[in-house]
């Protein structure tokens, strides 16, 4: 695994002797080199097993080497992402951050992702950024498919995990452009390339978008009325929403008295840019809130959301 560069003055020189810049730098800790990435004060290189910094000394070394972590291999050659100054990277069995250091990250979604992973066809992950959520997204194939289908995301501001499918098989972040640029490829098997969200827009491509949150299941005790036991009446909701004007948001409720128990609806409720409360008169122990929209031209961002409760027997 040898590392080479060129005469300063001259990008065609590459002999190494004592009138050039030239040299070169045999890594260890792996069967080859994967890839490597410029950071701050440093380039980044990556075997199939650890991680090597690379930093400019001046003459006669030129460059300094130094191994940073082992067993910390990166999947494929776009794997690493950038943010806040710190790099992100997916391995083969773990995730990983170079912030000075190398760590694996903890990671709630671990066994699902490498679980179904595609490792023939690893070379094709890509990670980017999403800068405005502060998020990192790597897109990867799953087990039975040759392409990818498939991404998981982190915030390591706020320390969440998600994952879905997905269309997209690059992307590159707002910078030259205003909004997010990706690739793709559709149900018919064409490539495609994305402008996504761009200012003013919330349809795809003329359509409408369907789209949805759904909690998981949560107590609607409060602590104050003990450790469950009682029904609880779920009176009204105070929605915290920002919609655009004409956007329409709907609420719905998946109630359950016991947690093996048979599951009733309240909703959906329609909430507007004016709806100050939402009437709900629900009885139930635990709740789903699936919050959804389908209508077209809706933009919505959620904020804390507010119930009206209280005592209601233990039956």
């Amino acid at each position: 695994m040898l590392v080479r560069w060129s005469d300063q003055n001259d990008y065609s020189n590459w002999s190494v002797n004592v009138s050039s810049t030239s040299g070169q730098n045999q890594l260890g800790d792996g069967s080859k080199i994967v890839t490597g990435m410029n950071t701050r004060n440093q380039s980044l290189i990556w075997t199939d097993n650890a991680l090597h910094a690379m930093e400019f000394v001046g003459p006669p070394f030129i460059f300094n080497f130094r191994q940073l972590g082992s067993n910390c291999g990166i999947a494929g050659q776009h794997a690493a992402a950038e943010i806040d100054g710190r790099v992100f990277w997916m391995g083969l069995k773990d995730f990983f951050m170079y912030d000075g250091g190398v760590n694996a990250l903890p990671c709630t979604v671990r066994r699902f992702v490498f679980d179904d992973f595609n490792y023939d066809q690893k070379d094709k992950v890509y990670a980017g950024t999403n800068q405005e959520f502060r998020e990192i997204t790597w897109l990867y194939p799953s087990a039975n498919s040759s392409d990818i289908d498939r991404y998981v995301s982190y915030n390591p501001v706020e320390n969440y995990w998600t994952f879905g499918t997905t269309i997209f098989t690059t992307w590159e972040d707002r910078s030259v452009f205003n909004n997010m640029l990706t690739t793709g490829k559709e149900d018919d098997g064409d490539n495609y390339l994305y402008t996504n969200e761009p200012e003013g827009v919330f349809t795809a491509d003329g359509q409408r978008q369907e789209a949805f949150l759904e909690s998981s299941e949560f107590d609607t005790t409060p602590p104050a009325y003990g450790p469950g036991d009682n029904i609880i009446y779920l009176d009204r909701i105070v929605p915290d929403f920002t919609i655009n004007d004409g956007g329409i948001v709907t609420m719905k409720m998946k109630l359950k008295r016991f947690p093996n128990g048979t599951i009733t609806e309240k909703g959906p409720f329609t909430v507007t840019p004016t709806t100050q409360f939402i009437r709900t008169r629900a009885r139930s122990r635990q709740a789903i809130i699936r919050i959804s929209t389908s209508t077209g031209g809706t933009s919505w961002r959620l904020g804390s959301i507010r119930m009206d409760v209280a005592q209601d027997g233990k039956r």
